[in-house]
């Protein structure tokens, strides 16, 4: 973990409520504490999951021809994995 900044983000968040609050509430500024500054011209939301509740992000849509057969092949397994974990459909 210690080379992710993500995934230390997310543990700081799950054991430090004011932090998760700060995380929330400006994520950009977090982002950048932790050295990761997004380019000024992109929105960054951060939502929580529930026991019951999960979200689902779309990402954007690659530019035609700029996703390959291979890429495709792993999409469409059913599997989806992030720092928290693996949800498999």
């Amino acid at each position: 973990m210690a080379g992710d900044p993500f995934a230390k983000i997310v543990a700081t968040a799950w054991s430090d409520d004011g932090y998760k609050a700060r995380l929330i509430a400006d994520p950009a500024a977090v982002l950048a504490e932790a050295g990761l500054e997004p380019d000024s011209d992109i929105s960054i939301k951060v939502v929580e999951d529930t026991p019951t509740k999960r979200t689902l992000v779309l990402r954007v849509a690659p530019a035609e021809g700029e996703l390959s057969e291979e890429s495709l092949d792993t999409i469409s397994g059913g599997a989806s994995c992030y720092t928290g974990g693996c949800f498999c459909f």
